[in-house]
């Protein structure tokens, strides 16, 4: 049975440290494939892991138990043994929910808003993760600076932030990817704005008074926006719009969260954060699933931006053939990860093409067709499969097009069965034509 195999902790490159179960399961729903088993434990172990695999990274998803209380320390011993367990991590990310600072006494003004994303960088003085404890009040505020995130990862936030302006926020692909899914409660998706409702403190002659900011609803093409900047780091839950305002104002901060100073002393990962609410009084749950979709989408678009080199390529491509050799004997593994036709179906591949060509009146190519496996290993073939079939009432004039197959991806890599289909017709006087949307791998 699959859960019975055991997985390898050698072969995992990427640490996705989720601490909350609503990180860890946007994290698993970001997975390009599941990885099915389970890794050895040992006496002294205190954490189980979930795998998978995102753009040929092999990453390993950690979170803490149940019921744990969450801060720096449980940050800090889950990276700990994350990094002893993983001997050959290449490097980590913190992924997750965390409060967010608006400031609109800067300039330009930072209207942060609750969905947005927040990416932990080094600005001017300040490191990229503040550490701090409040003690009895904001005067006990210590400040830590905290080890480097990997240069590589840093790489990559830089060419998302620059290509933004050019290209948009390409991580909204795969939040709309998983926002319908389930998580323990309902989905992840957005609250809506007329729901984030920022409250500001005002100081008056007869003291304090708490208002909401009127604020315009943000255009659906640009409800989602990025910061980049100094994240404060600490034990201690921050519900105070007084002492969010000094510590923003006294770093610069753009966020607060509770693990990345444990996590960094360990592992310097990178801190990419959605803003789940304003640490201040009204902090809730609301915003938590959305929140946390929106950091794991951005997450993953960093991977994206990070291909691995070959040899960490062929690793992932040799993990995932031996989780599923029990499941597919007779298949092996091309570049791109995908099961991979056998010799039977090789030939009928063949046959297809050959007919295809002829339909299309490239009999010349016929010829050139050396080893039809090269162009499965090549191109990822069959996003979508369509077979047209053009019906002729004469040799002129087309009277209709009927759609014989519509193929998901996965399935059309080795559906003999489906070759075997497609060969038999091009035998038939029907002309047929093979369109295919793919990409390079």
């Amino acid at each position: 049975m699959e859960s019975d195999r055991e997985l390898d902790f050698e072969h995992y490159t990427v640490a996705w440290i989720a601490p909350l179960e609503i990180e860890a399961q946007a994290a698993w729903h970001m997975l390009d494939h599941e990885h099915q088993g389970t890794f050895s434990a040992n006496r002294g172990d205190d954490y189980v892991y979930m795998a998978g695999d995102i753009n040929g990274h092999n990453v390993v998803i950690a979170t803490l138990p149940a019921g744990c209380n969450y801060g720096v320390g449980s940050g800090a011993a889950l990276a700990s043994q994350v990094k002893r367990n993983f001997p050959n991590l290449w490097f980590g990310l913190l992924v997750g929910v965390a409060a967010g600072l608006p400031n609109f006494s800067c300039v330009p003004p930072r209207d942060i808003r609750l969905g947005d994303v927040l990416v932990g960088v080094r600005e001017g003085e300040n490191a990229g993760i503040v550490s701090y404890g409040l003690g009895k009040g904001i005067d006990g505020l210590q400040r830590g600076a905290q080890p480097k995130t990997e240069a590589i990862v840093s790489s990559a936030i830089g060419i998302i932030k620059c290509l933004t302006p050019v290209h948009g926020n390409v991580f909204l692909r795969y939040y709309d990817s998983i926002k319908d899914k389930a998580h323990s409660s309902g989905t992840f998706a957005d609250p809506g704005q007329e729901r984030d409702r920022l409250y500001l403190t005002v100081n008056g002659e007869n003291g304090s008074v708490t208002r909401i900011m009127e604020r315009a609803s943000r255009d659906p093409s640009d409800r989602t926006k990025v910061w980049y900047g100094p994240i404060g780091s600490g034990d201690k839950v921050v519900k105070s719009s007084q002492k969010r305002d000094e510590l923003r104002d006294k770093f610069n901060l753009i966020g607060l969260e509770m693990e990345a100073a444990g996590v960094m002393i360990a592992l310097p990962v990178g801190v990419i954060r959605g803003v789940c609410d304003y640490g201040d009084a009204q902090k809730n749950k609301e915003w938590q699933p959305y929140a946390a979709a929106m950091a794991a989408a951005y997450a993953k678009a960093l991977l994206y931006k990070i291909r691995p080199a070959k040899d960490r390529r062929e690793e992932a491509l040799q993990a995932q053939k031996s989780l599923r050799s029990e499941e597919a004997p007779e298949t092996h593994l091309g570049q791109c990860g995908h099961s991979l036709p056998t010799h039977s179906s090789r030939v009928a591949y063949r046959r297809a093409l050959e007919g295809i060509y002829r339909a299309l009146g490239r009999v010349e190519r016929v010829d050139a067709i050396d080893d039809p496996i090269d162009l499965l290993s090549t191109w990822r073939i069959c996003i979508l499969i369509l077979v047209f079939w053009s019906l002729y009432a004469d040799t002129t004039a087309a009277s209709k097009a009927n759609t014989c197959f519509l193929v998901p991806f996965d399935r059309f890599i080795c559906r003999e069965d489906i070759i075997t289909d497609i060969d038999h017709n091009l035998e038939t006087e029907r002309q047929a034509a093979l369109a295919g949307i793919g990409g390079v791998e």
